[in-house]
């Protein structure tokens, strides 16, 4: 696992707050409790300068872990309550697999590109079909 800077984000626009730095982390091999423990301590020196977005390279992951999917959850939730985000982008088959698995997708997900991820933008799909409705009323009811 690699981890480079803390860099600002000036490309990013009226998307991204001022004066939220970004944080580059390139995950390769197994994504488990270890991983997710050197990218945590990486975050947390740079939460003191304020809001932080975490930009998570996955292609290089051929492996996850149950510990990793659990460590990933608490990640997000570090970012998010210290008023930034956690952001996963590139194409790894066995992160795709894990978050099919448990359904992380309804979580958080991940980008195709890391600019794409960068500022937050989501390919629209061009089918989405029907949602299906979780909470209100069934159709055919009054």
């Amino acid at each position: 696992m690699s981890l480079t800077t803390m860099t600002p984000l000036h490309s990013a626009g009226e998307l991204v707050p001022a004066g939220m730095f970004a944080l580059d982390v390139s995950v390769s091999g197994t994504l488990d409790a270890s991983a997710v423990l050197e990218i945590r301590e990486a975050i947390i020196s740079y939460l003191g300068d304020g809001p932080c977005l975490v930009l998570v390279n996955v292609t290089g992951i051929d492996r996850v872990a149950a510990s990793g999917l659990a460590g990933t959850l608490e990640l997000l939730h570090l970012t998010r309550m210290h008023g930034g985000d956690l952001r996963p982008y590139g194409s790894s088959p066995a992160v795709a697999q894990a978050r099919s698995a448990v359904a992380f997708g309804e979580i958080y997900r991940v980008y195709p590109s890391r600019d794409l991820a960068l500022r937050g933008h989501v390919d629209r799909i061009a089918d989405p079909g029907r949602a299906r409705r979780r909470f209100g009323r069934r159709e055919g009811r009054r």
